[in-house]
């Protein structure tokens, strides 16, 4: 976030950066983080799936409208969608998801989608 507000200009890369950052790091260390808990259930696959599909479709509704809109805008409305999609992630996740989704609607205007 402070390379990001330095270097305003860059911000897009720096986001794509971070995100394969966090993506490695996930594929890193998944493994030694969730051996603990033991195998997923069906039902927490489903609930992952789900979610994933449910982000994609809404990024799907929400980039088009908001291609010709300021960055802002459409930056706030991605955050929408991937705070929506917390909510059926709550099922394979736990309660921190839908705080997280909640946290995130909250922060979003009122004409969110137009």
């Amino acid at each position: 976030m402070l390379l990001g507000g330095a270097f305003a200009s860059q911000r897009k890369p720096l986001l794509m950066v971070a995100g394969a950052g966090a993506t490695v790091a996930v594929l890193v260390f998944a493994d030694q983080l969730t051996r603990p808990f033991g195998a997923p259930t069906a039902g927490q696959i489903e609930a992952i799936i789900g979610a994933i599909a449910l982000e994609v479709a809404l990024l799907g509704v929400v980039v088009v409208p908001y291609r010709r809109a300021t960055e802002r805008e459409l930056l706030l409305a991605v955050l929408l969608a991937v705070g929506i999609h917390f909510i059926p992630m709550t099922l394979a996740s736990g309660p921190l998801c839908a705080g997280l989704g909640v946290c995130t609607r909250r922060r979003m205007p009122a004409p969110a989608f137009g």
